[in-house]
């Protein structure tokens, strides 16, 4: 009876409330859910990759907080989608708050499993950009991969990279790539009505780098990088953008007393509306991304929907989005690296040819299919097959 599976917890009263709600359907006919936290609300990845979950019967649902799960048990009907982790020690300011957050954390995956919903985790980093509690961050990505019925990766050399700090079971990886942009943004204005909209000089040759602003982006670098290019090339006009949120005050600090008064680099903080981004790339010659670290690159797969370039570290999703033309790909242990990357740009034009590839490897809603299908299968049969992409 209801009464006896509410009192002793087989069912909770929110799971109750719902299936009354829904006319009192047995749980084989409830509805199947895919819940995703935590929601990121700039970068539009989320909804390019669910972009096909109701043509798999899926229904989206935000969770903004992972105890809004507690009291919803749908017996194989829900899948919880977890993307970035950051969050799970935010808030610990010791060691020991940290190993509890951890703990905490863990006994959470468990109760979700024994409530039967299914996990999935999409593998963004290695690691978090700012790591304060190394271990406890370990640990927190080897309790998500133990507890996770799938293992999302977006570039095939995860498992290798990741190995240091945790491990992935192969049995439970699909590897789908991250999506171009499609046609989530704008993309009408032409090179020079965008260059007149950002007070860009028309005949400079202009880098633009993209995306919030903080260490691990290697923006300081950059701009010794950039200088050792202008000795090199004085006879080239050339210009650096640097356009994004700031995420840290000191280092943004740092950037901006590198650059005060000069003229051939613009420092643009803030958020750039999505209406906006088309300016920038379409501003540019060439999208330089001079991480030191990456794992994969939302930037990578911005530039390609521009059809620009990126000068980047040929690693991770870098390498592998530019494996057919790596040519402005570089090592970040080359004595000048990037300063050589950036010099080849001046004078490379890439065959637009690799840009139709990428783009039609990369097209978001044949990867979201790809991906909702495997969901649709997993609840359907248990099971999940490897898959190359």
């Amino acid at each position: 009876m209801r009464i006896d599976d509410l009192a002793s917890g087989a069912q909770t009263w929110a799971s109750a409330f719902v299936s009354a709600a829904l006319g009192g359907k047995t749980d084989q006919s409830l509805p199947d859910l895919l819940m995703y936290y935590p929601v990121a609300q700039v970068n539009p990845y989320q909804p390019m990759l669910y972009a096909s979950a109701e043509k798999n019967s899926l229904s989206v649902l935000p969770l903004l907080r992972l105890e809004s799960l507690d009291d919803i048990a749908w017996q194989g009907h829900g899948i919880v989608h977890l993307h970035w982790l950051a969050s799970i020690l935010q808030s610990a300011s010791t060691e020991a708050e940290a190993d509890a957050a951890v703990a905490g954390y863990a006994q959470r995956l468990g109760t979700m499993r024994r409530m039967g919903l299914r996990i999935v985790w999409t593998v963004h980093n290695v690691m978090p950009h700012t790591t304060k509690w190394v271990q406890a961050e370990r640990a927190v990505r080897q309790a998500t991969a133990d507890a996770a019925d799938l293992i999302h990766v977006m570039n095939r050399d995860t498992e290798r990279l990741t190995s240091a700090h945790f491990r992935i079971d192969p049995r439970k990886v699909l590897h789908i790539p991250h999506p171009t942009y499609g046609d989530w943004y704008a993309n009408v204005i032409s090179p020079k009505h965008a260059r007149q909209d950002l007070g860009l000089d028309p005949d400079s040759f202009t880098f633009l780098c993209f995306g919030s602003i903080q260490p691990y982006k290697g923006l300081l670098e950059l701009i010794d990088a950039y200088d050792i290019l202008c000795r090199r090339r004085a006879d080239r006009a050339c210009t650096l953008v640097i356009a994004g949120q700031v995420d840290n005050d000191d280092y943004y600090a740092a950037l901006r007393a590198r650059v005060a008064d000069r003229m051939d680099v613009r420092l643009i903080p803030g958020n750039v509306r999505d209406q906006r981004v088309q300016y920038y790339f379409n501003s540019c010659d060439a999208v330089v991304a001079p991480y030191l670290e990456t794992l994969n690159s939302g930037v990578a797969m911005l530039a390609a929907t521009f059809r620009r370039m990126v000068v980047a570290p040929a690693e991770g999703g870098m390498a592998e989005v530019f494996a057919d033309d790596p040519s402005l790909l570089y090592s970040r242990t080359a004595t000048h690296g990037l300063a050589s990357a950036m010099e080849r740009a001046l004078s490379y034009r890439p065959n637009e040819s690799l840009f139709d590839s990428i783009l039609a490897r990369h097209d978001p809603y044949l990867l979201s299919d790809r991906f909702c299908s495997e969901l649709r299968k997993m609840l359907e049969d248990g099971t999940v097959e490897r898959q190359e992409c």
